[in-house]
């Protein structure tokens, strides 16, 4: 199914890289991203109910690093066993994507003094940019989705894609990432995650 839209989704593994890389050159030199400032202040303010804060911490939870390598070793097990060592082999490639935005961060640096001191991430001045749990929701939880639903699993595929799209707006909520983060996470995690289904796709294809 991928090798029928092959180019356009290899254009948007580059879009989704340019987007990662537009977003951090316009924190640095233009300041927070439009909204951003208001969103900060409109959560600190008690924008949503204080009760949402447990549900949102163990979707963050998903994203730390020992419960990340569990998730990954479960879901490649069963990939295995459901589908093939090929599919296991996958879901391995795709934590990369993680690893990816750790060593971006920590040669990016902090970009949290472009914000000029608004209530923001509780990750104090460390290195936040782009957000590592958003890039290993998308890529590791993107392919398990898709391994699913190629099976034909569409409630699974739907289960496996809610850590995509909730990780991002928990982050955002609990002030663990500045939205530019997470934006800049998930283009990093959408492109490796393709990236990763892409090359499989070429590496296994039938000689004509």
């Amino acid at each position: 199914m991928l090798v029928r839209r092959e180019r356009a989704l290899w254009a948007i593994v580059a879009l989704s890289l340019v987007v990662a890389g537009a977003t951090y050159v316009a924190v640095r030199t233009l300041g927070p991203l439009p909204g951003e400032l208001r969103f900060e202040a409109w959560r600190v303010g008690g924008g949503y109910p204080a009760a949402w804060n447990r549900p949102l911490t163990f979707v963050t939870y998903l994203g730390d690093t020992w419960v990340a390598v569990a998730s990954v070793f479960l879901l490649a097990v069963v990939a295995v066993e459901e589908v093939g060592r090929r599919a296991g082999v996958l879901i391995v490639a795709a934590i990369g994507s993680a690893i990816c935005a750790e060593a971006l961060a920590a040669v990016l640096g902090p970009t949290s003094q472009e914000y000029g001191g608004a209530a923001g991430v509780n990750l104090g001045p460390g290195d936040n940019f782009p957000s590592g749990h958003s890039a290993y929701a998308v890529s590791v939880f993107g392919v398990a989705s898709w391994l699913a639903l190629q099976r034909g699993h569409r409630a699974l595929s739907a289960g496996l894609a809610l850590p995509v799209v909730l990780m991002g707006p928990a982050l955002a909520l609990l002030g663990n990432h500045y939205p530019a983060d997470i934006l800049a996470g998930y283009a990093l995690g959408l492109s490796w995650g393709l990236g990763v289904l892409l090359i499989s796709e070429r590496l296994t294809r039938k000689p004509a």
